[in-house]
């Protein structure tokens, strides 16, 4: 939650910058009318994400052209292209949340089968974050992107989509066997457990790193 700001607030700019990036994800230049028309946002709401978007983020771009000679001068909106890899990560995080809802809705998944799904899915992002690097032959990426590829990558998805796989829960509670997951999660750890024995640990080892792992405590080995 951002502070002084309410859930619904937030949710609110989520989906408007969302959906600005979704006509600017091309990398084109866009008039002000075709990205409020594409957007649905209305002249306040659209010029209130600008200049965020502009000053405070900095991803967005705009141009004037004196050139044309058309009058008034024509206004472009674009994506600076160093930004690109924000913007295509952010869209990217908004599709997993939708797949996340759709996966917890399967009968068939149980709510440990989507946190596996998220964890994958968490470990993509953070690849791809990692690939947007690699590809940046000529160093462009500009200085503090690495730190917010980061918390675009790795910190907000896993948050957003544990996030909604709980909320999600919640709506279909009832069909969900909670003590069977938790039998089946002891059972995992205890295997675990049976792991370290197989690879060298003594009985006594192996309980002590049981009982640790048992009340979360972190084990080093």
């Amino acid at each position: 939650m951002v502070k002084g700001k309410g859930k619904h607030q937030v949710e609110q700019e989520e989906k408007s910058v969302v959906a600005i990036y979704k006509v600017l994800a091309d990398g084109k230049k866009h008039r002000y009318k075709e990205i409020k028309e594409k957007t649905g946002l209305k002249d306040p709401t659209l010029a209130k994400y600008f200049e965020q978007l502009a000053k405070k983020r900095k991803v967005l771009k705009k141009e004037v052209d004196t050139l044309s000679g058309k009058y008034p001068y024509p206004v472009y909106y674009s994506v600076d292209p160093r930004y690109l890899p924000i913007v295509e990560m952010v869209l990217t995080v908004e599709g997993e949340k939708q797949e996340i809802e759709k996966i917890i809705q399967d009968p068939k998944k149980t709510p440990l089968d989507v946190l596996d799904q998220i964890n994958k899915r968490n470990n993509f992002l953070v690849l791809l974050g990692l690939k947007y690097f690699k590809d940046d032959k000529d160093k462009k990426i500009p200085e503090g992107l690495l730190e917010s590829m980061l918390e675009i990558s790795v910190y907000q998805p896993y948050k957003i989509l544990t996030s909604v796989l709980f909320e999600t829960s919640k709506k279909v509670i009832d069909k969900i066997d909670v003590e069977k997951l938790i039998q089946q999660n002891k059972t995992s750890i205890y295997l675990d457990v049976n792991t370290f024995a197989e690879l060298g640990f003594t009985l006594e080892q192996a309980e002590a790193l049981r009982k640790k792992i048992h009340e979360g405590k972190v084990v080093r080995v």
